[in-house]
């Protein structure tokens, strides 16, 4: 498996990658609102913090199921990297491997629980 690469990111991981740090971001104003309202401040941006927490807060509730199934998505490819990066396996051992782990995958579309995006 020498000539296996690994592709140019998914744009679909980056955005994971991106809704990861919107979350931390997302804490952060959270924390701030807090911190205003334990001190009783007002700052003059208040207002726009407060909106922008409220935003950022609705959008991530409106992800969590395409986060939850690209999270799902990343675990099956992890399982591709480690037969695909295996130097103990012979190509045809590899090649049986990733059979397997297709037709395990193939089963996986009749979950309750199985996602457009995961599709």
């Amino acid at each position: 498996m020498e000539n296996w690469k690994i592709r140019p990111k998914d744009p679909f991981f980056v955005g994971l990658d991106q809704f990861s740090r919107l979350k931390d971001i997302c804490l952060l104003l959270s924390q701030c609102i807090g911190d205003l309202k334990a001190h009783e401040g007002h700052l003059e941006n208040e207002k726009v913090i407060r909106g922008l927490y409220l935003k950022i807060k609705e959008f991530i509730e409106t992800k969590k199921d395409t986060l939850k199934e690209l999270e799902i998505i990343k675990k099956h490819l992890a399982e591709f990297k480690i037969i695909l990066d295996s130097n103990g396996n012979s190509a045809e051992e590899a090649l049986k491997e990733l059979v397997t782990c297709c037709k395990k995958l193939g089963k996986l579309q009749f979950r309750k629980d199985y996602g457009l995006v995961e599709a």
